[in-house]
């Protein structure tokens, strides 16, 4: 073999790391008659780089979003206590509503 190539990927009889494991149930709609968890991003209200610990979780940036129940039509602003990776080029770990997009909706008509 040629000295100067080098094996590729992970050497022979390293571990596989775990990785971090989140359960996590989605808020409701706010109103009582609707209870619906299926909701659109309107737009962002306000991102904090904020760290701490939310329901035993680790987080480093607390973000509020206006988002709108596809049931009732109901806007409310839902907040989201993320971990960010920096080893990970910032890509969220503990996002708990990771259903719910940055990107708001587009306006119809």
């Amino acid at each position: 073999m040629d000295e100067r190539k080098q094996k590729r990927g992970r050497p022979v009889g390293s571990k596989t790391q775990q990785a971090p494991t989140v359960v996590y149930a989605k808020p409701p709609c706010p109103r009582p008659a609707c209870g619906s968890t299926d909701r659109a991003v309107i737009g962002i209200v306000r991102i904090r780089e904020i760290s701490g610990f939310h329901e035993g979780q680790q987080y480093n940036r607390v973000v509020w979003r206006r988002v709108r129940c596809k049931a009732c039509q109901q806007i409310y602003i839902l907040t989201s206590y993320e971990f960010l990776d920096e080893k990970k080029n910032g890509n969220p770990i503990f996002r708990p509503d990771s259903d719910v997009e940055d990107q708001p909706e587009q306006a119809v008509g």
